[in-house]
């Protein structure tokens, strides 16, 4: 079938309605003409109407045939048309915040109500999913900024009562500051997530030396690999590619430090970068404990922390800002991890 035919099938459903409606009318005005006209005959034969004007007839004749036949177009219209009533409805309760609403049109016979019903579903399912998503974003960050808050709060009213041993002093004052920067760097990848989050085409694009920023990245991230004394086994040429180069020092800088905080004291984070005619793959290894199969389907999603994480300070939304950027560049990323043998990520990338 060629491309004009299959536009042709494609718009002719969609004048059914209109054709329907104007079959109807016709055919209504069409039968009360002829009703009215066969009574009005009727009559005269049998002399129950005498008329002293030759056009009295035709004057009553039109008159009676609009009145009749508008009257019943809008009873068959009304009864066509009423879907739409439906549809105020639906969009009503919609508005007023019940997204459950659905249409009831994906078996009628009318090609225009079960599109329009068809769309008008998924949007309802569309926006009940981004309020699940809205409450259970709004729910998680107030867990995880309370959760510092409150140790702040409770170690600095113990030091203000004092009667502490100099030992006891500094641990609360440790972990105060531990809060601190816990609640400085959720503010900070709330702001990361809502720029990257606000940007449909990438901007600011320029021709980065990937090699060379994932340099920066790791001497930039040396306050907390060198106490662990990890290694990094990177060694690769220089490659290029276009990109928004503050976006992706985020996806970077997410990936690396994810990686050291779940590396072991004295091991390796393995970084190899691979290069195709239009895209370039860079891979992150460490050597940790790894993730559990039932984690993996989630570990993108804002918030979302596994039960064998929490243990290590986090926020929960360095994935899922790596995954936004790689995305918004017009890539991949992807996990490989078993628990007990490491995690790698691999990211990519077109090159232009």
């Amino acid at each position: 079938m060629t491309k004009k035919n299959q536009t042709e099938n494609d718009n002719f459903p969609k004048l059914k309605l209109a054709l329907i409606i104007a079959v109807t009318i016709f055919v209504i005005m069409l039968f009360t003409a002829l009703l009215t006209y066969g009574s009005m005959q009727l009559l005269i034969k049998f002399e129950a109407l005498d008329f002293g004007y030759p056009l009295l007839p035709v004057f009553l004749f039109d008159i009676i045939s609009i009145l009749v036949g508008t009257f019943a177009a809008v009873l068959i219209c009304k009864k066509l048309l009423a879907p739409l009533n439906t549809i105020i409805d639906a969009t009503e309760a919609i508005t007023g915040g019940d997204y459950s609403t659905r249409l009831p049109f994906d078996d009628t016979n009318v090609y225009e109500y079960a599109v329009l019903g068809d769309k008008f579903n998924r949007m309802a399912e569309e926006l009940s999913s981004l309020e699940m998503l809205r409450n259970d974003f709004i729910n998680n960050f107030s867990h995880e900024f309370n959760t510092p808050i409150n140790s702040i709060q409770g170690f600095a009213t113990l030091l203000k009562h004092g009667n502490l041993s100099p030992e006891e002093e500094q641990d609360y004052i440790d972990r105060i500051i531990a809060s601190s920067d816990r609640l400085s760097t959720l503010a900070v990848n709330v702001l990361h997530l809502s720029k990257i989050e606000q940007q449909t085409i990438l901007t600011n694009k320029t021709r980065i030396n990937i090699t060379e920023q994932l340099r920066r990245m790791i001497v930039l991230l040396s306050i907390r690999w060198e106490p662990k004394d990890i290694e990094f086994d990177f060694d690769c040429p220089e490659y290029y590619l276009t990109g928004n180069e503050e976006f992706l020092e985020h996806l970077w800088l997410n990936l690396l430090d994810n990686a050291i905080k779940y590396s072991p004291v004295g091991s390796t984070i393995d970084i190899r970068i691979t290069k195709s005619e239009k895209q370039l793959q860079i891979l992150i290894r460490d050597h940790g404990k790894g993730i559990a199969p039932d984690a993996l389907p989630f570990i993108f999603d804002k918030f979302y922390r596994s039960k064998s994480s929490r243990a290590v300070p986090g926020t929960g939304l360095g994935l899922t800002i790596a995954h936004k950027v790689a995305t918004l560049h017009r890539g991949t990323i992807e996990v490989d991890s078993a628990p007990g043998k490491g995690t790698a990520f691999t990211v990519t990338l077109p090159v232009a």
